[in-house]
Protein backbone atom coordinates (compact mmCIF):
# COMPACT_ATOMS: atom_id res chain seq x y z
CA UNK A 1 0.00 0.00 0.00
CA UNK A 2 1.16 3.58 -0.65
CA UNK A 3 0.22 6.52 0.63
CA UNK A 4 0.85 10.33 -0.72
CA UNK A 5 2.87 12.91 0.45
CA UNK A 6 0.95 15.25 1.84
CA UNK A 7 -0.18 12.18 3.75
CA UNK A 8 2.82 11.11 5.31
CA UNK A 9 4.08 14.56 6.13
CA UNK A 10 0.14 15.05 7.94
CA UNK A 11 0.83 11.62 10.09
CA UNK A 12 4.21 12.87 11.33
CA UNK A 13 4.08 13.08 14.78
CA UNK A 14 5.87 10.79 17.02
CA UNK A 15 9.56 9.58 15.66
CA UNK A 16 12.24 10.89 13.85
CA UNK A 17 14.19 9.27 11.21
CA UNK A 18 16.80 11.70 9.60
CA UNK A 19 14.53 14.81 9.07
CA UNK A 20 11.23 13.17 8.49
CA UNK A 21 8.78 11.72 11.44
CA UNK A 22 5.87 8.67 11.54
CA UNK A 23 3.02 8.43 13.00
CA UNK A 24 2.42 5.54 15.36
CA UNK A 25 -1.18 4.33 13.75
CA UNK A 26 1.04 3.80 10.08
CA UNK A 27 3.40 1.44 12.52
CA UNK A 28 0.33 -0.31 13.99
CA UNK A 29 -0.71 -1.12 10.42
CA UNK A 30 2.47 -2.25 9.31
CA UNK A 31 1.95 0.24 6.55
CA UNK A 32 6.17 1.01 6.65
CA UNK A 33 8.95 -0.16 7.98
CA UNK A 34 9.27 0.62 11.82
CA UNK A 35 11.90 2.96 13.06
CA UNK A 36 14.25 2.69 15.91
CA UNK A 37 14.96 6.21 16.71
CA UNK A 38 12.10 7.66 18.93
CA UNK A 39 12.23 11.13 20.32
CA UNK A 40 10.26 13.22 22.53
CA UNK A 41 8.10 16.05 20.36
CA UNK A 42 5.98 18.99 21.56
CA UNK A 43 3.45 17.10 19.75
CA UNK A 44 3.34 14.09 22.80
CA UNK A 45 1.36 13.83 25.20
CA UNK A 46 3.64 13.38 28.52
CA UNK A 47 1.07 13.91 30.87
CA UNK A 48 -1.59 11.02 29.71
CA UNK A 49 -1.72 7.72 31.83
CA UNK A 50 -0.84 6.01 28.38
CA UNK A 51 2.78 6.28 28.15
CA UNK A 52 4.57 6.33 24.87
CA UNK A 53 7.00 3.84 26.16
CA UNK A 54 7.47 0.26 27.82
CA UNK A 55 8.50 -2.56 28.75
CA UNK A 56 10.98 -0.65 31.07
CA UNK A 57 14.16 -2.90 32.17
CA UNK A 58 16.11 -1.87 34.80
CA UNK A 59 20.53 -2.57 34.93
CA UNK A 60 22.85 -2.21 37.67
CA UNK A 61 26.50 -0.44 37.23
CA UNK A 62 29.92 0.60 38.95
CA UNK A 63 31.15 3.74 38.41
CA UNK A 64 33.56 3.82 40.89
CA UNK A 65 37.55 4.11 39.27
CA UNK A 66 38.77 0.69 37.65
CA UNK A 67 42.63 1.87 38.77
CA UNK A 68 43.96 2.57 41.93
CA UNK A 69 41.86 3.79 44.85
CA UNK A 70 42.82 6.87 45.63
CA UNK A 71 43.36 6.73 49.63
CA UNK A 72 41.28 10.14 49.49
CA UNK A 73 38.05 8.09 48.34
CA UNK A 74 37.00 6.97 52.10
CA UNK A 75 33.39 6.24 53.31
CA UNK A 76 33.03 6.27 56.84
CA UNK A 77 29.76 4.46 58.22
CA UNK A 78 28.59 5.19 61.74
CA UNK A 79 27.32 1.85 63.17
CA UNK A 80 24.61 3.86 65.69
CA UNK A 81 24.07 6.79 63.41
CA UNK A 82 21.18 9.43 64.54
CA UNK A 83 18.13 8.59 62.09
CA UNK A 84 14.59 9.88 62.45
CA UNK A 85 12.98 6.56 61.24
CA UNK A 86 15.22 3.20 61.47
CA UNK A 87 15.45 1.17 58.03
CA UNK A 88 17.97 -0.85 58.29
CA UNK A 89 19.41 -2.97 61.52
CA UNK A 90 22.13 -1.07 62.53
CA UNK A 91 20.35 2.93 62.23
CA UNK A 92 19.16 3.28 65.95
CA UNK A 93 18.13 6.80 67.60
CA UNK A 94 20.86 7.22 70.51
CA UNK A 95 20.90 10.02 72.36
CA UNK A 96 24.82 9.28 73.33
CA UNK A 97 27.66 10.23 70.34
CA UNK A 98 28.73 6.59 69.40
CA UNK A 99 32.51 6.08 69.00
CA UNK A 100 31.84 2.83 67.28
CA UNK A 101 32.48 3.71 63.14
CA UNK A 102 34.36 2.09 60.37
CA UNK A 103 36.02 3.61 57.31
CA UNK A 104 35.05 1.46 54.24
CA UNK A 105 35.70 0.63 51.13
CA UNK A 106 33.37 3.17 48.92
CA UNK A 107 32.52 0.58 45.98
CA UNK A 108 29.71 -0.49 47.35
CA UNK A 109 27.93 3.25 47.64
CA UNK A 110 28.99 4.13 44.10
CA UNK A 111 26.33 2.47 41.60
CA UNK A 112 23.65 3.34 39.77
CA UNK A 113 20.86 1.61 38.68
CA UNK A 114 19.26 2.28 34.48
CA UNK A 115 15.91 2.31 34.08
CA UNK A 116 15.26 2.26 30.16
CA UNK A 117 12.51 1.75 27.79
CA UNK A 118 13.24 -1.03 25.25
CA UNK A 119 9.62 -0.38 23.22
CA UNK A 120 8.00 3.16 21.63
CA UNK A 121 4.03 2.55 20.79
CA UNK A 122 4.82 -0.95 20.76
CA UNK A 123 7.76 -1.03 18.59
CA UNK A 124 11.56 -1.96 19.70
CA UNK A 125 13.80 0.52 20.04
CA UNK A 126 17.37 -0.36 18.25
CA UNK A 127 19.56 1.32 20.56
CA UNK A 128 22.68 0.01 18.74
CA UNK A 129 22.28 2.19 15.70
CA UNK A 130 20.58 5.69 17.33
CA UNK A 131 20.67 7.10 20.62
CA UNK A 132 17.66 10.32 20.52
CA UNK A 133 16.56 9.34 24.59
CA UNK A 134 17.60 11.96 27.16
CA UNK A 135 18.85 11.31 30.41
CA UNK A 136 17.48 11.88 33.80
CA UNK A 137 20.17 11.01 36.82
CA UNK A 138 18.36 11.01 39.85
CA UNK A 139 19.37 10.90 43.49
CA UNK A 140 18.08 9.69 46.40
CA UNK A 141 16.66 11.23 49.97
CA UNK A 142 17.99 10.32 53.67
CA UNK A 143 19.62 13.47 55.12
CA UNK A 144 22.86 11.86 54.02
CA UNK A 145 22.50 8.84 56.57
CA UNK A 146 23.81 5.60 56.15
CA UNK A 147 20.05 4.55 57.07
CA UNK A 148 18.98 5.55 53.54
CA UNK A 149 20.00 3.92 50.00
CA UNK A 150 18.59 4.19 46.45
CA UNK A 151 16.23 1.26 47.31
CA UNK A 152 14.36 3.40 49.73
CA UNK A 153 10.79 3.41 49.17
CA UNK A 154 9.13 5.33 46.13
CA UNK A 155 12.64 6.13 44.14
CA UNK A 156 11.83 3.07 41.36
CA UNK A 157 8.84 5.01 40.95
CA UNK A 158 10.15 8.21 39.90
CA UNK A 159 12.82 6.00 37.92
CA UNK A 160 10.00 4.03 36.08
CA UNK A 161 7.79 7.16 35.10
CA UNK A 162 10.31 8.96 33.35
CA UNK A 163 11.18 5.71 31.39
CA UNK A 164 8.00 5.13 30.69
CA UNK A 165 7.76 8.26 29.02
CA UNK A 166 11.28 8.65 27.35
CA UNK A 167 13.59 9.33 29.53
CA UNK A 168 16.66 7.01 30.51
CA UNK A 169 16.60 7.72 34.05
CA UNK A 170 19.36 6.75 36.52
CA UNK A 171 19.27 6.16 40.22
CA UNK A 172 22.84 6.92 41.77
CA UNK A 173 23.79 5.49 45.04
CA UNK A 174 26.39 7.61 46.74
CA UNK A 175 28.52 7.48 49.82
CA UNK A 176 26.78 8.51 53.23
CA UNK A 177 27.55 8.61 56.67
CA UNK A 178 26.68 11.09 58.99
CA UNK A 179 26.65 12.46 63.06
CA UNK A 180 23.79 15.12 63.40
CA UNK A 181 24.62 18.13 66.42
CA UNK A 182 21.39 15.85 68.14
CA UNK A 183 22.67 17.48 71.92
CA UNK A 184 22.59 21.21 71.32
CA UNK A 185 20.13 20.96 67.65
CA UNK A 186 21.62 24.39 66.66
CA UNK A 187 24.28 23.23 65.33
CA UNK A 188 25.15 21.81 61.49
CA UNK A 189 28.17 19.54 62.51
CA UNK A 190 31.62 18.72 60.53
CA UNK A 191 30.76 14.65 60.05
CA UNK A 192 27.35 16.38 58.56
CA UNK A 193 29.75 18.69 55.93
CA UNK A 194 31.97 16.03 55.45
CA UNK A 195 29.11 13.74 54.42
CA UNK A 196 27.24 16.31 52.14
CA UNK A 197 30.84 17.33 50.60
CA UNK A 198 31.53 13.44 49.17
CA UNK A 199 27.94 13.41 48.02
CA UNK A 200 28.73 16.35 45.67
CA UNK A 201 31.55 14.71 44.76
CA UNK A 202 29.68 11.33 43.75
CA UNK A 203 26.93 13.06 41.84
CA UNK A 204 29.63 14.83 39.78
CA UNK A 205 31.60 11.86 39.33
CA UNK A 206 28.47 10.15 38.44
CA UNK A 207 27.08 12.50 35.84
CA UNK A 208 30.43 12.32 34.47
CA UNK A 209 30.68 8.65 33.86
CA UNK A 210 27.84 8.24 32.74
CA UNK A 211 27.84 10.76 30.07
CA UNK A 212 31.71 9.26 28.91
CA UNK A 213 30.37 5.58 29.42
CA UNK A 214 27.10 5.73 27.79
CA UNK A 215 27.21 7.80 24.78
CA UNK A 216 28.35 5.55 22.44
CA UNK A 217 26.14 2.26 21.46
CA UNK A 218 25.97 -0.59 22.91
CA UNK A 219 22.81 -3.60 23.11
CA UNK A 220 21.54 -2.56 25.80
CA UNK A 221 20.70 1.33 26.11
CA UNK A 222 22.26 4.61 24.62
CA UNK A 223 21.71 8.54 25.91
CA UNK A 224 21.66 11.50 24.16
CA UNK A 225 24.47 12.86 26.30
CA UNK A 226 23.68 16.90 24.49
CA UNK A 227 20.40 16.07 27.07
CA UNK A 228 20.99 15.75 30.73
CA UNK A 229 18.35 16.43 33.01
CA UNK A 230 19.85 15.66 36.99
CA UNK A 231 17.86 15.48 40.52
CA UNK A 232 16.58 13.83 43.54
CA UNK A 233 14.45 14.97 46.51
CA UNK A 234 16.05 16.57 49.39
CA UNK A 235 19.64 15.54 50.26
CA UNK A 236 19.69 13.92 46.70
CA UNK A 237 18.41 17.59 45.20
CA UNK A 238 20.81 19.57 47.17
CA UNK A 239 23.79 17.31 45.54
CA UNK A 240 22.43 17.40 42.45
CA UNK A 241 22.45 21.12 42.71
CA UNK A 242 25.32 21.39 43.46
CA UNK A 243 26.81 19.90 40.49
CA UNK A 244 24.22 21.70 38.44
CA UNK A 245 24.91 25.63 39.98
CA UNK A 246 28.52 25.33 41.08
CA UNK A 247 30.11 25.30 38.07
CA UNK A 248 33.49 26.49 38.97
CA UNK A 249 35.08 24.40 41.70
CA UNK A 250 36.23 27.93 43.57
CA UNK A 251 32.70 28.59 44.51
CA UNK A 252 32.16 25.33 45.92
CA UNK A 253 34.68 25.48 48.98
CA UNK A 254 33.57 28.70 50.75
CA UNK A 255 30.11 26.87 51.29
CA UNK A 256 32.16 24.03 53.06
CA UNK A 257 33.73 24.55 56.43
CA UNK A 258 37.64 25.29 56.73
CA UNK A 259 40.22 23.87 58.95
CA UNK A 260 40.20 26.24 62.11
CA UNK A 261 43.16 28.67 62.00
CA UNK A 262 43.88 28.05 58.79
CA UNK A 263 42.75 28.87 55.38
CA UNK A 264 43.25 25.16 54.34
CA UNK A 265 39.36 23.54 52.95
CA UNK A 266 37.76 20.96 52.85
CA UNK A 267 39.43 19.50 49.61
CA UNK A 268 42.52 18.97 51.57
CA UNK A 269 40.98 16.39 53.67
CA UNK A 270 38.37 14.97 51.04
CA UNK A 271 40.03 15.88 47.91
CA UNK A 272 38.76 18.77 45.22
CA UNK A 273 35.24 18.16 44.28
CA UNK A 274 35.67 17.41 40.75
CA UNK A 275 37.88 13.91 42.44
CA UNK A 276 39.29 11.54 40.41
CA UNK A 277 37.60 8.89 41.78
CA UNK A 278 35.49 7.74 39.22
CA UNK A 279 35.42 5.61 35.93
CA UNK A 280 35.69 8.91 33.55
CA UNK A 281 38.38 11.38 33.50
CA UNK A 282 38.22 14.17 36.08
CA UNK A 283 38.61 16.50 33.67
CA UNK A 284 35.21 14.90 32.08
CA UNK A 285 32.98 18.11 30.85
CA UNK A 286 29.57 17.88 31.92
CA UNK A 287 28.20 21.30 33.04
CA UNK A 288 27.27 22.40 28.96
CA UNK A 289 25.45 19.02 28.68
CA UNK A 290 23.12 19.53 31.80
CA UNK A 291 19.62 21.11 30.33
CA UNK A 292 17.65 21.24 33.18
CA UNK A 293 16.98 20.44 37.14
CA UNK A 294 14.59 18.69 38.93
CA UNK A 295 14.38 20.01 42.59
CA UNK A 296 12.25 17.79 45.29
CA UNK A 297 11.99 19.89 48.77
CA UNK A 298 15.63 20.50 48.13
CA UNK A 299 18.00 23.29 48.53
CA UNK A 300 21.17 25.57 47.94
CA UNK A 301 23.06 27.27 50.12
CA UNK A 302 25.65 30.32 50.14
CA UNK A 303 28.39 32.17 52.38
CA UNK A 304 27.42 35.32 54.27
CA UNK A 305 29.07 37.58 51.88
CA UNK A 306 26.42 36.82 49.37
CA UNK A 307 23.24 37.23 51.79
CA UNK A 308 22.36 39.96 50.14
CA UNK A 309 23.16 39.77 46.52
CA UNK A 310 22.62 35.90 45.98
CA UNK A 311 22.14 35.75 41.83
CA UNK A 312 25.70 37.68 41.85
CA UNK A 313 27.29 34.41 43.05
CA UNK A 314 26.09 32.35 40.25
CA UNK A 315 26.74 35.21 37.66
CA UNK A 316 29.41 33.06 35.05
CA UNK A 317 27.94 29.80 35.80
CA UNK A 318 25.76 27.65 34.59
CA UNK A 319 22.36 27.91 35.49
CA UNK A 320 20.05 25.54 34.04
CA UNK A 321 15.92 26.01 34.16
CA UNK A 322 14.83 24.31 37.27
CA UNK A 323 10.78 22.38 38.36
CA UNK A 324 10.51 22.50 42.22
CA UNK A 325 8.43 20.80 44.73
CA UNK A 326 8.02 21.88 47.96
CA UNK A 327 5.91 21.46 51.28
CA UNK A 328 5.17 25.24 52.24
CA UNK A 329 5.70 23.77 56.29
CA UNK A 330 9.06 22.21 55.46
CA UNK A 331 11.01 22.49 58.63
CA UNK A 332 14.41 20.10 57.63
CA UNK A 333 14.77 22.79 54.23
CA UNK A 334 12.41 25.44 54.54
CA UNK A 335 10.72 26.68 51.59
CA UNK A 336 12.08 30.04 51.61
CA UNK A 337 16.02 30.35 53.91
CA UNK A 338 17.44 28.89 57.07
CA UNK A 339 20.66 30.29 58.45
CA UNK A 340 23.19 27.83 59.42
CA UNK A 341 25.67 27.81 62.46
CA UNK A 342 29.13 25.63 61.82
CA UNK A 343 29.95 23.80 65.69
CA UNK A 344 31.78 26.21 67.84
CA UNK A 345 34.95 24.89 69.44
CA UNK A 346 33.02 24.45 72.58
CA UNK A 347 31.02 21.50 71.03
CA UNK A 348 34.03 19.42 70.35
CA UNK A 349 32.37 16.56 69.92
CA UNK A 350 30.83 17.94 66.83
CA UNK A 351 33.14 20.41 65.24
CA UNK A 352 35.94 17.92 64.67
CA UNK A 353 36.75 14.71 62.64
CA UNK A 354 39.68 12.58 62.23
CA UNK A 355 37.89 9.59 60.72
CA UNK A 356 38.64 8.26 57.19
CA UNK A 357 40.46 11.23 56.15
CA UNK A 358 43.33 12.10 53.59
CA UNK A 359 44.10 15.23 56.29
CA UNK A 360 43.28 14.72 59.56
CA UNK A 361 41.88 15.75 61.88
CA UNK A 362 39.62 18.49 60.55
CA UNK A 363 37.79 21.01 62.99
CA UNK A 364 35.84 24.12 62.12
CA UNK A 365 35.75 27.52 64.47
CA UNK A 366 32.62 28.37 63.94
CA UNK A 367 31.12 30.80 66.25
CA UNK A 368 28.18 30.48 68.29
CA UNK A 369 26.72 33.80 67.25
CA UNK A 370 27.94 33.99 63.40
CA UNK A 371 25.55 32.29 60.75
CA UNK A 372 28.04 30.80 58.41
CA UNK A 373 25.87 29.19 55.71
CA UNK A 374 22.04 30.52 54.52
CA UNK A 375 19.97 27.56 52.93
CA UNK A 376 17.95 28.59 50.04
CA UNK A 377 14.48 26.23 49.66
CA UNK A 378 12.37 26.50 46.54
CA UNK A 379 10.92 29.64 46.85
CA UNK A 380 14.11 31.44 48.13
CA UNK A 381 15.57 29.73 45.35
CA UNK A 382 13.17 31.27 42.75
CA UNK A 383 13.11 35.13 43.68
CA UNK A 384 16.48 35.41 45.24
CA UNK A 385 18.16 33.60 41.71
CA UNK A 386 16.21 32.50 39.24
CA UNK A 387 14.03 35.70 38.63
CA UNK A 388 17.36 37.83 38.94
CA UNK A 389 19.02 35.83 36.03
CA UNK A 390 15.80 35.25 33.78
CA UNK A 391 16.20 31.70 34.46
CA UNK A 392 13.25 29.56 33.03
CA UNK A 393 11.29 27.40 36.11
CA UNK A 394 8.37 25.93 37.66
CA UNK A 395 7.76 25.50 41.36
CA UNK A 396 4.85 23.57 42.88
CA UNK A 397 4.04 24.33 46.57
CA UNK A 398 1.75 22.42 48.64
CA UNK A 399 0.87 24.44 51.75
CA UNK A 400 0.23 22.41 54.47
CA UNK A 401 3.03 19.74 53.37
CA UNK A 402 6.35 19.07 55.51
CA UNK A 403 9.28 17.79 54.26
CA UNK A 404 8.71 15.10 51.76
CA UNK A 405 5.20 13.59 50.90
CA UNK A 406 3.08 12.73 53.83
CA UNK A 407 2.83 8.95 54.78
CA UNK A 408 0.35 7.12 52.92
CA UNK A 409 -2.64 6.81 55.65
CA UNK A 410 -6.48 8.42 56.02
CA UNK A 411 -4.64 11.57 56.45
CA UNK A 412 -2.78 12.00 53.41
CA UNK A 413 -2.73 15.44 51.83
CA UNK A 414 0.78 15.93 49.83
CA UNK A 415 -1.33 16.33 46.63
CA UNK A 416 -0.21 19.60 45.35
CA UNK A 417 -3.84 20.16 44.69
CA UNK A 418 -4.18 17.02 42.49
CA UNK A 419 -6.77 15.23 44.77
CA UNK A 420 -4.04 12.39 45.19
CA UNK A 421 -5.15 9.87 47.95
CA UNK A 422 -1.40 8.42 48.12
CA UNK A 423 2.03 8.71 47.43
CA UNK A 424 2.25 6.90 44.18
CA UNK A 425 -0.17 9.22 42.24
CA UNK A 426 1.85 12.50 43.54
CA UNK A 427 5.13 10.65 42.35
CA UNK A 428 3.23 10.22 39.03
CA UNK A 429 2.06 13.69 38.62
CA UNK A 430 5.69 14.79 39.69
CA UNK A 431 7.35 12.74 36.73
CA UNK A 432 4.54 14.24 34.56
CA UNK A 433 5.07 17.95 35.24
CA UNK A 434 8.82 17.56 35.11
CA UNK A 435 8.98 15.12 31.75
CA UNK A 436 6.57 18.08 30.37
CA UNK A 437 9.00 20.96 31.61
CA UNK A 438 11.73 18.97 30.17
CA UNK A 439 10.00 18.07 26.64
CA UNK A 440 9.47 22.23 26.40
CA UNK A 441 13.18 22.75 27.02
CA UNK A 442 14.61 19.67 24.46
CA UNK A 443 12.07 21.44 21.95
CA UNK A 444 13.08 24.91 21.90
CA UNK A 445 10.00 26.03 24.00
CA UNK A 446 11.65 27.00 27.29
CA UNK A 447 12.60 30.65 26.30
CA UNK A 448 9.16 30.82 25.19
CA UNK A 449 7.62 29.91 27.93
CA UNK A 450 9.28 31.89 30.57
CA UNK A 451 9.03 35.11 28.42
CA UNK A 452 5.18 34.78 28.25
CA UNK A 453 3.67 37.13 31.01
CA UNK A 454 0.50 34.79 30.52
CA UNK A 455 1.86 31.37 31.42
CA UNK A 456 1.86 30.73 34.88
CA UNK A 457 4.93 29.54 36.73
CA UNK A 458 3.56 29.56 40.63
CA UNK A 459 1.39 26.34 41.63
CA UNK A 460 0.31 26.64 45.09
CA UNK A 461 -1.96 23.57 45.71
CA UNK A 462 -3.35 23.83 42.38
CA UNK A 463 -2.69 21.29 39.41
CA UNK A 464 -1.03 22.71 36.46
CA UNK A 465 -2.80 20.81 32.94
CA UNK A 466 -0.46 22.10 30.51
CA UNK A 467 0.92 19.72 28.16
CA UNK A 468 2.91 19.11 24.92
CA UNK A 469 4.81 22.33 24.87
CA UNK A 470 1.90 24.38 25.17
CA UNK A 471 1.67 27.78 24.82
CA UNK A 472 -1.56 28.98 26.14
CA UNK A 473 -2.52 28.88 29.74
CA UNK A 474 -4.12 25.80 29.96
CA UNK A 475 -3.11 25.50 33.43
CA UNK A 476 -6.87 25.30 35.76
CA UNK A 477 -6.51 28.86 36.33
CA UNK A 478 -3.53 28.16 39.14
CA UNK A 479 -3.18 31.66 40.85
CA UNK A 480 0.68 32.83 40.72
CA UNK A 481 0.21 34.57 44.29
CA UNK A 482 1.07 32.51 47.15
CA UNK A 483 -1.77 31.76 49.08
CA UNK A 484 -0.31 29.63 51.49
CA UNK A 485 -0.18 30.76 55.35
Amino acid sequence: MSISRKQFLKNAVLFGVGSTCFNQNLFAKNELNPPTCPSIPCGLDLTSDTTPFSDILVRNYSYATTGTIDPALRDIKFYREYAKNTLAGDCVHSEVLPDDYVCEDPLASLIYDVYYPTKAKGITIDYSTCATLPAVIFAHSGGFSDCSSKDIPGISIYATEFAKRGFICFSIEYRRGVQLDYMHRVYTSVQQEIAIYRACQDARGAIRTIIQRHGTYNDFFQIDTSSVFVGGNSAGSLAMLNAAYYSDPTIVYPIFPKLAGSSINIQQALGPINANFYDCDSSQPYIGNIKGVINLWGSISLPPSYFNNEASYFMGQSTPPVISFHGFKDDVFPVYSQDLKFAPPSDPAFNSESRCLRTSPFATEGIASTVDLKNYGSLGLVSQVLQPLNVFFEVYIDCTMMHGLDTNGPDYASDFGTGATNSTDTQIYIVKRAATFFQAILNGKANTLRDNSTIHKFFYDCANSRNKCQLINNDNNCNNTNPCT
